[in-house]
């Protein structure tokens, strides 16, 4: 799926994991690479992928927490409260002494990854935003560096209660750099070159978009389905009733 280059002393862990409940995101990645000394470590975390509407009604049938088509129903946010409340919340939940050192805003990052790239008929945008945390672990204090990039897409839908928005959106680029506290900068341009090697494999991601849309097209037929189970229930009800 991926080559990336890692100092040959270090070791890595993890790789592609499927999900095949969502159509639009089947795959994620997500990966450490430590140290020999296991001081130091890169970590990729998996996408998060969320929807928000505002129909009433999908919401209704939908509340915010369950699934829509895969996707957690939730409200988008800006990417310094995806990461506080998202990432830190489902990925270092109950570390001792955790606490927030610094956020900040990058702008830049997710114009250099091409998040966000406009599509006819859709009203894309990409923020991305670090911070830093502390926590113990083990008998270590340890300072952690935390990326993302919250990239979304709304669309408008017609509904009988006329026009409404629909919004896909995703915590994706995620990853962080982490060490003991007072040795993570000096390590910065190490994580850096890491992060800066990764190359995606065309061949796997074309083969991967061959699946996005086999999958999107089987959740269409399903949704078709519905429909007309939908009109043969509703069209006995009012035999019934007549």
């Amino acid at each position: 799926a991926f080559t990336m280059l890692i100092p040959s002393e270090w070791s890595f862990e993890g790789g592609i994991r499927w999900v095949l409940d969502n159509p639009g995101m089947p795959a994620v990645a997500s990966f450490r690479i430590r140290s020999a000394t296991g001081r130091d470590e890169l970590e990729v975390f998996p996408n998060q992928s969320f929807f928000w509407t505002t129909n009433q009604m999908t919401l209704q049938l939908c509340p915010i927490g369950t699934k829509y088509f895969g996707a957690e129903v939730r409200p988008p946010v800006g990417p310094i409260e995806a990461l506080k409340k998202i990432v830190v919340q489902r990925f270092r939940k109950g570390y001792k002494g955790l606490h927030i050192v610094s956020e900040k805003p990058l702008p830049d990052l997710a114009r250099s990854l091409g998040a966000g790239q406009s599509q006819p008929g859709v009203t894309a945008g990409a923020e991305g935003a670090s911070i830093r945390i502390e926590y113990k672990l083990g008998e270590s204090l340890k300072e952690e560096e935390m990326y993302a990039v919250v990239e979304s897409f709304s669309f408008p839908i017609q509904s009988m209660f006329g026009a409404q928005t629909n919004t896909m959106w995703t915590v994706n680029y995620i990853f962080s750099f982490k060490s003991d506290k007072g040795k993570l900068d000096e390590q910065t341009k190490l994580f850096q070159t890491i992060v800066a090697s990764f190359k995606l494999n065309p061949q796997w991601f074309s083969k991967y978009n061959q699946v996005v849309e086999h999958l999107i097209r089987q959740q269409i037929r399903q949704i078709h389905s519905i429909g007309e189970l939908s009109r043969i229930i509703s069209r006995t009800h009012n035999e019934i009733s007549d």
